[in-house]
């Protein structure tokens, strides 16, 4: 049943990313099936998939899942490996914290609004909206502050092992990493720097990660600067 699982999402996507990264921690075999945005419209297969057009989407056997925290939920109890949720009630309740922390307050702030201005938009030769830019930078700032008040001291996330807070995160600090001023806005919290310098070069985050420039092409043949969507 493992060799049926196929993840439906384009490879720079960041919630695609983190169940990549959920799905090789767990060393999971797996299909990556692309999900072309090109016309800014998303196809009507993926629909059936995830009714609210979104990515990423899972199907294992005739299991079928929409949404990330679910599906790397699902893929850490459904197969064998290193378990990426904690087994203590409070570290698990902090892991759940995190990523509730980073999908509601700092996920579009940073995909949305600092990668997709200053990272994407001058890479298609769009003009850049430096009051939203700098919007992102002051809610990034405020959300890394409460971020890195939460970890324990530990090398990860939450305690000594990677959970799904550290994989929900990695993809939002590498698209922060590849773009002008981010890594600025990680190295001003101590506790964040120290933990990305550590995991950035993860076996699992460099068997994940892909060269940019291979999908900058494909962003150039939108409609119109506004049918961009976000990494």
């Amino acid at each position: 049943m493992e060799n049926s699982l196929k993840l439906y999402g384009p490879a720079w996507s960041a919630y695609v990313r983190t169940v990549r990264l959920t799905l090789t921690e767990k060393a999971v075999s797996y299909e990556l099936v692309d999900v072309d945005f090109s016309k800014a419209e998303m196809p009507a297969a993926q629909l059936q998939r995830h009714p609210f057009a979104k990515v990423p989407a899972l199907l294992h056997g005739d299991f079928s899942l929409y949404e990330t925290s679910a599906i790397c939920r699902y893929i850490d109890t459904a197969f064998t490996g290193p378990s990426l949720q904690p087994a203590d009630a409070r570290q698990l309740a902090r892991m759940s914290q995190i990523i509730a922390l980073l999908d509601t307050y700092l996920s579009a702030e940073i995909r949305k609004g600092f990668v997709y201005e200053g990272l994407f938009k001058p890479m298609t030769d769009v003009a850049v909206d430096r009051e939203r830019l700098a919007q992102s930078t002051q809610a990034i700032d405020i959300g890394f502050a409460a971020l890195a008040n939460l970890p324990d001291g530990g090398q990860f996330m939450v305690g000594d092992q990677v959970t799904l807070a550290d994989l929900h995160a990695i993809p939002l600090f590498d698209y922060l990493s590849l773009t002008p001023g981010g890594s600025d806005l990680i190295k001003a919290h101590n506790t964040l720097d120290t933990w990305w310098t550590n995991i950035r070069n993860r076996d699992s985050v460099l068997q994940t990660s892909y060269e940019l420039s291979a999908f900058s092409p494909q962003w150039r043949q939108f409609l119109s600067p506004s049918d961009c969507p976000a990494p």
